[in-house]
């Protein structure tokens, strides 16, 4: 007599899965809630195994609690809002391929410039080009030009995902220009100055280091970490 299998739950394992990948980072993946049948995961990495250790004991915490992401946090193909993509942008696309650091500034710029300057609630089916000009218009009003040409970019690739994933039809940062970057003129000092400011060195505790960096262009750790070996005596 044949028994009827029995259905596999749908819930996530309990514990999640942790090793070392190709570039030495201590890596944890950790199920969440399914969002319409598909499996989700988040990922986190650390060069300290303890913290990877830390983050996964904070999970099973909250998995105890009430603190772990429910489906309604994550993105379906109705009515998503911007605040809630660019979140599933970033635990799906950009922890998982980019090094922490760098998924770091990445998240800083989202929850600091783009998602407050869209606005969380608003349906990323209806941010147009004019919103994008704005995102632009309010980060230049407290933010170098710099920041503003980054938030650029970075909101450019969340959307392009949105595209390619049917979530809206096209990129609305690609229908607008990046914006330009403010280049302040340097105050740079004529020859003779040079040449007076290396005479008066001459006399100075740290002039022979000074000296290296007029004369070589090299920034500080470099100066500091050269070697004598290093050095010709051709040229001293």
């Amino acid at each position: 007599m044949s028994q009827t299998p029995t259905p596999m739950s749908s819930a996530p394992p309990t514990t999640g899965s942790i090793f070392r990948d190709q570039r030495g980072y201590w890596t944890v993946v950790v199920p969440l809630p399914s969002v319409d049948g598909k499996r989700k995961r988040k990922v986190f990495r650390s060069r300290s195994r303890e913290k990877v250790m830390a983050h996964l004991r904070a999970f099973e915490d909250a998995r105890r609690g009430t603190e772990l992401p429910q489906p309604s946090m994550y993105p379906t193909s109705s009515g998503t809002t911007v605040g809630a993509w660019f979140e599933y942008w970033l635990v799906e696309c950009v922890y998982p391929q980019l090094r922490p650091k760098t998924a770091e500034g990445y998240r800083s710029i989202v929850k600091n410039r783009i998602v407050p300057a869209l606005g969380a609630s608003t349906p990323i089916s209806e941010v147009r080009a004019s919103d994008i000009r704005r995102m632009h218009h309010l980060i230049r009003e407290s933010c170098s030009s710099t920041t503003a040409l980054n938030a650029h970019a970075v909101a450019a690739r969340a959307f392009q995902v949105a595209v390619r994933e049917d979530e809206i039809e096209r990129n609305p940062v690609r229908l607008v220009d990046p914006p330009r970057r403010n280049y302040t003129p340097l105050d740079v000092p004529s020859t003779s100055e040079v040449r007076d400011l290396l005479r008066m060195l001459q006399s100075h505790p740290d002039g022979l280091r000074w000296t290296t960096f007029i004369l070589t262009g090299a920034r500080r750790g470099e100066v500091l970490g050269l070697e004598t070996d290093r050095v010709s005596e051709s040229h001293v």
